[in-house]
């Protein structure tokens, strides 16, 4: 798809705007679960919009096989002698340039936290024939916020607070009293989800589908247990947990815990001993036991080969789905949810997909490979 550039005022994207960049060299779009949505292109210096291209006009893309057009804020362009490099984020990412105020209703659900969300939105206000009018800040007011999660949640954040971190991001916020989650932007309207994805049905099989495959695993945020404490009123209160059971799991052999400071979430009438037993069980859904594996892999989709084409149907692939990867030569048969696509807005295609485990069996296949290349290597 050809890319269109969009004026400052520019709302729908529904037409070509200031005109197709035609004659851009390159733009893609990467993507990462609950992260960033950023586009990079190369566009030439003399190019028939060069002179038009400048920070807070629109690039109009789409970031996966949909090709529905989404909006990104140019926020950086770095000139050339022959050619230019433009930075641009998602519209849907202002939520991180914008601020409400964090004193909200203490017991309500996700949904309740929502609808209140863009009127919480810090704005500012003037007189208007004696009546004070308060205005959003620019383009706030079009936003729109969804979320399907029905859980009751406490947060904790009495300060002003960016939306983007209300949402997900910082100690009190709404993911991270409920444990999971997963954030969407498409164009104006910001969602919230219990799950994002879907299972697609699609294999990536080595040879066939996959061009190249590199896999990583960490243990640098893997915890065995927490131990909770508050310093509410001077008396220090604390309470450890213990989450894995199994005698045979490295990770209760090497212990690591998470300290998590409730002090916050404490008011007179709190017992510590309930409040803590809560958090707990809102660390356990994160599952932070599990040690993280990374799949980076370089794919097509069959259905666009020539020798193909109308004989196998398209499958959408988008973030946070879930397919099966195949990759004999190192054992891996499982399920992976997507955390990363890096999509070729001009190819019309995915240049990189990255992948993270769902299932504890895929870590284990790898660290058993991993321990047992460590014991040949003796």
């Amino acid at each position: 798809m050809i890319p269109k550039l969009f004026d400052f005022t520019e709302l729908a994207f529904t037409s070509n705007g200031l005109g197709r960049m035609t004659d851009i060299i390159s733009c893609k779009v990467t993507e990462s679960r609950n992260g960033d949505c950023l586009l990079e292109a190369e566009y030439p210096t003399n190019g028939i919009r060069a002179d038009s291209i400048c920070e807070l006009r629109y690039i109009g893309a789409p970031y996966d096989d949909t090709g529905r057009v989404q909006p990104f804020v140019i926020y950086k362009v770095k000139r050339g002698i022959k050619t230019m490099k433009i930075y641009a984020k998602h519209v849907g990412m202002i939520t991180c340039g914008l601020y409400i105020n964090g004193q909200m209703p203490s017991e309500l659900t996700v949904k309740q936290r929502f609808a209140q969300l863009k009127n919480s939105i810090i704005g500012y206000s003037y007189l208007n024939n004696d009546v004070r009018v308060y205005n959003y800040p620019e383009h706030a007011s079009v936003l729109t916020f969804y979320t399907d999660i029905e859980e009751t949640i406490q947060t904790d954040i009495k300060t002003p607070v960016r939306v983007r971190d209300y949402i997900q991001g910082v100690n009190g916020s709404i993911a991270d009293e409920i444990g999971y989650g997963e954030v969407r932007y498409d164009r104006w309207r910001v969602e919230f989800l219990a799950e994002r994805g879907q299972n697609s049905g699609v294999v990536y099989r080595y040879g066939v589908n996959i061009g190249d495959i590199a896999g990583e695993t960490s243990s640098a945020e893997t915890y065995t247990g927490a131990v909770m404490y508050s310093t509410y009123d001077n008396n220090l209160q604390y309470k450890p947990y213990f989450w894995m059971g199994s005698d045979q799991s490295p990770v209760r052999i090497l212990p690591n815990y998470k300290l998590v400071d409730l002090t916050a979430k404490m008011k007179q009438d709190t017992v510590f001993e309930t409040k803590a037993d809560a958090q707990n069980n809102t660390e356990k859904k994160k599952k932070p036991w599990n040690v993280e594996t990374n799949i980076t892999l370089s794919g097509y989709e069959l259905s666009k080969m020539a020798e193909y084409v109308g004989k196998l149907p398209h499958r959408h692939i988008g973030l946070c789905d879930t397919v099966r990867v195949i990759y004999q030569p190192l054992g891996i048969s499982e399920e992976v949810k997507v955390v990363k696509l890096v999509w070729d807005v001009i190819k019309e295609q995915y240049t990189s997909m990255s992948f993270g485990t769902i299932k504890k069996t895929l870590n284990n296949t790898l660290r058993n490979l991993m321990q047992e290349y460590a014991s040949a290597m003796r």
